[in-house]
């Protein structure tokens, strides 16, 4: 958006299960309309993020991506004065989206 807020949209919830000991993400899809079983696929849990930018003339340029590894997130700091970009070092471990409590 133009001023920044974010809009939750009810497309973006998938069903899927997790297979806590492989790590990865468990679906079923069809490879095909005369396929007559389901496909059983296995994928790690990453979100990836691409961002374009909207030309009205010309065609939509890629911008950048980003790859989220939802078994391995770093945790976001609590102010603004905590956030630096040591917090992306490999010895402050990450949180699995997976087995994070309430």
């Amino acid at each position: 958006s133009l001023t920044g807020e974010g809009n939750f949209n009810w497309r973006f919830i998938f069903d899927f299960q997790f297979l806590d000991i492989e790590q990865k993400v468990v679906f079923e899809s069809k490879d095909s309309v005369f396929q007559v079983g389901n496909t059983i696929k296995k994928i790690p849990p990453r979100v990836v993020i691409r961002v374009y930018d909207a030309d009205f003339f010309s065609a939509d340029d890629f911008l950048g991506e980003c790859i989220l590894n939802l078994t391995s997130l770093k945790c976001g700091s609590k102010t603004p004065d905590s956030c630096k970009a040591n917090i992306l070092d490999a010895k402050h471990e990450g949180i699995n989206l997976f087995t994070k409590k309430r």
